[in-house]
């Protein structure tokens, strides 16, 4: 396995998309959104992506065989703010560790708890090769830390390889504490649907199979 990483500042990214690397088909450009939101375009022959690399490490956006397979919402843009409901509609969103902040009674995490849109402290674009072949990837650290409570590093990981329409998407927590942590994590995909499709639910519907939430 050989890989190349590139360290990534905000000063790089300016409101023209401009080339930072190529690689055979593969390209990443870097480009800033009228919020001010820091965006990292990766592509191939077949697909492309807009990762965040410093909101959260978020999967903006993504494209297929020249498909958007991205949710719509009300967002066009990400904006750089922490609070989830107000920069909605990421294709991929990493949630968790310390809570998911489910709406009920007496659980006052964020929503979705802290890592979806956490400002990262580092960021890295990589170019390398494994047993799969040649990729791109984003990758870069956030460490969460409160005092008497928390104290944990999350390192994602999104891979695009050449000639390739699949992704591979990692989260790593290493715990920094004396003590056991606590750990919930979603990786939250949001879809969008196909015009016209239809969801089939395979498994039986009977209280034997399927639990509801009462809260």
């Amino acid at each position: 396995m050989t890989e190349t990483s590139i360290h990534l500042h905000p000063a790089f990214f300016g409101e023209a998309e401009k080339p930072l690397v190529e690689s055979g088909e593969l390209h990443a450009t870097v480009f800033l959104y009228p919020s001010g939101v820091q965006a990292l375009r990766l592509s191939n022959s077949l697909c492309s992506i807009v990762v965040l690399p410093f909101l959260g490490q978020q999967i903006w956006d993504a494209q297929f065989f020249g498909r958007t397979l991205t949710m719509r919402s009300m967002f066009d843009q990400p904006y750089p703010t922490a609070e989830y409901l107000r920069t909605y509609g990421g294709f991929l969103v990493h949630c968790g560790v310390t809570a998911m902040g489910v709406p009920a009674a007496g659980d006052t995490h964020p929503l979705h708890g802290e890592l979806p849109n956490a400002r990262y402290q580092s960021a890295q674009l990589v170019l390398g090769k494994d047993e799969l072949g040649v990729y791109l990837a984003v990758t870069g650290e956030y460490r969460h830390t409160v005092a008497f409570a928390t104290n944990y590093l999350a390192r994602p990981l999104v891979k695009l390889y050449a000639g390739s329409s699949r992704l591979a998407v990692s989260l790593t927590v290493q715990n920094l504490k004396q003590t056991p942590m606590e750990l919930m994590y979603l990786a939250h995909a949001n879809f969008r649907p196909v015009d016209h499709g239809r969801l089939v639910y395979s498994a039986p519907c009977t209280p034997q199979h399927v639990r509801v939430r009462s809260s």
